[in-house]
């Protein structure tokens, strides 16, 4: 197992450098480098990696830092007993240190024994930025990809010193991955034109894929081909298309390497202005970017072959997906969050996400999109007082009383698009209005009373799901029983 790690941070003074008004134009550049450099705040990089293997069918035995002499040689290797994950199967089998079977012997029992290899990467990083004494931007960016490998181990033994693995017995792959990514500049734009041009983008990818392999173009409709709705075509047309990309440009292949930083923005700069001082003792607006490139499961193609074709006519791809998804939201895309000194508070904020997955079993395109108001209100009664005689004598109590209430409306609709057969439906889908009040009273420093209440009204975008309401609401009281 190996690990790595990589930290960096970087703290900026907060004296401010001020140029004269007759400085030269390299004295302005300098300065402006010195902004940049010193707006950076923090930053952290993390990596790490976890790998493992598996090895059945071991002969050696274990001894001094779990080597032993074998056949003439030291096994195993001394990098991998401390560590390191280089394939040591083929100098495994060329040293004779596994099970092996002779095929020419009728006696020679074969053993059922597997070889596996794990690869688990991660790289995160995080900035933080101040362009601006009110104003804070955080950045962050992610990567992840996972990989498992097995194998069933056969190794013939031709009986003339020579150790092979059965060539027919292939190893399978299977992993994950996601990137952080972009693609802000179709958030919004019109669904169904996004989805024409994907339809358009795959008849450029497949020239471009003819030109990158050097495969043949087909000269007749039996011929192989990169078809328009296999998974080396529709993958990147889907990429181009819903991330705003060129397809004369985008990346033709299923990973990327460098992950794209999301956002996070807020600014309380207002608090300056005389006025807000007055009224407010917090004022924040606030604004967040999150986009994602997933690949939910991938394996390896057992059949493939450079230039072969499957049963459908399209060139054997390398690797085979279940299903590639986009995801991009506001959270929140505009979001207001202040407390005023007469004790009202207020929060406002817009939401807005999208999610489309492409999958490659079905050809189809689901496409979930989905918006949100979010509004809540709070107030604070200060010193109420409460009259009670549950001891059998008069006894006055006196607390804040804390009101709480939210409204949120959120609309989202499921649309399935057929890529073969042109075919759009929706199937889910729902609006839905929640609104929450919540009074608490704190009678004493052991005793609150609270009263909730909470409403949801869902309408649903088929017309097969019947409209539904929740309500519930109830009174709590607590009493601490310690100090």
């Amino acid at each position: 197992m190996q690990k790595g790690s990589l930290k960096a941070k970087s703290t900026a003074a907060s004296k401010e450098v001020k140029l004269k008004n007759n400085a030269s134009f390299g004295q302005k550049a300098l300065k402006g480098v010195y902004d940049v450099l010193t707006s950076v705040k923090r930053a952290k990089i993390n990596y790490s990696q976890n790998n493992g293997t598996l090895l059945q069918g071991y002969i050696p035995s274990v001894g001094f830092l779990g080597r032993n002499s074998y056949n003439g040689s030291t096994a195993p290797s001394l990098g991998f007993v401390f560590g390191s994950q280089t394939d040591i199967l083929n100098n495994a089998i060329a040293n004779n240190w596994l099970v092996t079977r002779n095929p020419n012997d009728s006696t020679d029992t074969y053993y059922n024994k597997n070889y596996g290899k794990t690869k688990n990467s991660k790289l995160d990083y995080t900035v933080s930025v101040k362009p601006l004494k009110s104003l804070t931007i955080d950045l962050r960016g992610n990567r992840i990809k996972t990989s498992n490998i097995s194998q069933q181990l056969d190794i013939i033994n031709d009986g003339f010193g020579s150790f092979a693995q059965n060539e027919n017995i292939r190893a399978f792959e299977t992993g994950n991955y996601s990137i952080s990514h972009f693609m802000l500049g179709t958030m919004f734009a019109n669904s169904d034109n996004l989805y024409q041009n994907f339809r358009a983008y795959r008849s450029t990818i497949a020239n471009r894929l003819y030109d990158e392999t050097g495969l043949p173009r087909p000269s007749n409709p039996n011929d192989p081909a990169f078809q328009e709705n296999g998974q080396q075509v529709m993958l990147p047309a889907f990429i181009a298309a819903y991330s705003g990309n060129s397809p004369n440009s985008v990346d033709t292949g299923i990973f990327r390497n460098v992950p794209i930083p999301n956002w996070t923005l807020r600014y309380n700069g207002f608090m300056k202005y005389k006025w807000f001082k007055k009224n407010f003792t917090s004022f924040t607006l606030s604004h967040g970017y999150r986009s994602s490139y997933t690949i939910g499961n991938y394996t390896n193609n057992l059949q493939y072959e450079f230039g072969e074709a499957n049963t459908s006519g399209n060139f054997q791809p390398e690797l085979l997906i279940s299903s590639a998804t986009l995801i991009d939201e506001f959270s929140p895309l505009i979001k207001v969050d202040f407390r005023m000194k007469n004790s009202l508070s207020f929060k406002g904020e817009v939401r807005r996400d999208r999610s489309l997955t492409l999958n490659f079993n079905n050809n189809t395109i689901t496409d979930i999109n989905g918006t949100e108001y979010v509004f809540g209100f709070g107030y604070k009664l200060r010193d109420v007082k409460f009259v009670t005689r549950f001891t059998g004598k008069k006894e006055t109590m006196k607390g804040d009383i804390n009101f709480r209430a939210d409204i949120s409306l959120r609309d989202n609709i499921t649309l399935i698009r057929s890529v073969d057969e042109e075919n759009n439906q929706v199937t889910g889908g729902e609006t839905l209005l929640g609104i929450k009040f919540l009074a608490d009273y704190n009678l004493s420093s052991n005793l609150t009373a609270s009263f909730y209440y909470n409403h949801q009204t869902f309408n649903y975008a088929i017309s097969t799901t019947f409209p539904r309401q929740a309500i519930n609401a109830g009174i709590n009281i607590v009493y601490n029983l310690g100090n």
